[in-house]
């Protein structure tokens, strides 16, 4: 039933994206997740967002450099960590402008993943409610990418809101069960820098 409201629920964010950014050239269409897959939508960036993202992050980034000239020992650690920001730009979904998260799907969604974590936590078992689910969510991303018609290879996977290192690893785990060789180096790149 997951698999079946996932697709559903991409399918139905790609119509609504496709409408919403008539025009607009979608290179990246991903699942966006708070930590235990308790909420889902779908983030989509498009070619002529991401120059203004870009800029954005790098005005943002000149603030915070500015602020920590008086304390070098952050700043050196901070230039030492900082990743790329076009790169980044590209492949985070926490940083794109368009999200789809009013769909019944993924509300259905969140219901049944709600009860299955209200179960594991009645139950004496130890369930990995996330662990369970990641081959359903990759074979509804496929299911979904085969819908599609898009000529130019995108960008697709899961992402979390705020990724702990087991998340970061699901993420490019997804990554390279459905993207394209090029978008998934892209992917380890930018999340293996933050790491």
């Amino acid at each position: 039933m997951i698999f079946e409201l996932l697709s559903s629920g991409m399918k139905s964010a790609w119509e609504k994206a496709s409408i919403d950014l008539s025009g607009s050239e979608i290179y990246s269409f991903s699942l966006f997740a708070a930590s235990g897959l308790r909420s889902i939508a779908c983030a989509v960036n498009t070619k002529r967002d991401l120059p203004g993202l870009v800029h954005k992050l790098n005005e943002s980034e000149k603030e915070t450099l500015i602020l920590l000239q008086d304390h070098p020992d952050l700043l050196k650690d901070y230039q030492r960590n900082r990743p790329d920001i076009s790169l980044y730009a590209e492949v985070s979904a926490c940083e794109w402008a368009h999200f789809y998260t009013d769909l019944k799907e993924f509300d259905s969604i969140e219901h049944i993943v709600h009860e299955m974590w209200e179960r594991s936590h009645d139950s004496s078992e130890n369930v990995n409610i996330v662990e369970e689910l990641m081959p359903v969510v990759i074979k509804a991303i496929l299911d979904f990418r085969s819908s599609i018609t898009e000529s130019e290879d995108i960008l697709l996977g899961l992402q979390f809101s705020d990724p702990d290192e087991v998340e970061l690893d699901r993420m490019i785990q997804v990554s390279s069960s459905v993207n394209s060789e090029v978008w998934h180096l892209k992917v380890v790149k930018a999340w293996k820098q933050e790491s």
